[in-house]
């Protein structure tokens, strides 16, 4: 965001949910946590939005960063058997949707 703009976090429940995860090409199906990440920044092109968790996939300047961050978060909620959901508009921001398995008690 260029030290500008609004960062907002947001955590909910998805009930019933029946959607097509266009990063993992895997469908989510049922209920979910889901903790969402938006900002009004620069957003995200969307002819380079399917290559943001790609490893080393980075669109800063040579010594500006590895492009590992978005790879490794990936990874990491892949773990836990959870969903990771990108939608950007660019110019406008991007929001980033993880989705969780309901813990069972």
């Amino acid at each position: 965001m260029e030290k500008k703009g609004v960062l907002t976090l947001q955590l909910g429940y998805e009930l019933g949910l029946d959607t097509f995860n266009s990063v993992t090409h895997k469908s989510i199906k049922g209920d979910w946590v889901v903790l969402s990440v938006s900002d009004t920044g620069a957003g995200i092109e969307q002819e380079i939005l399917d290559k943001v968790f790609d490893p080393f996939f980075t669109t800063k300047d040579i010594g500006d960063g590895t492009g590992m961050r978005l790879s490794v978060i990936f990874g990491i909620v892949q773990s836990y058997q959870a969903h990771v959901q990108v939608t950007s508009k660019f110019g406008i921001g991007t929001t980033v949707r993880i989705f969780f398995p309901q813990a069972e008690f």
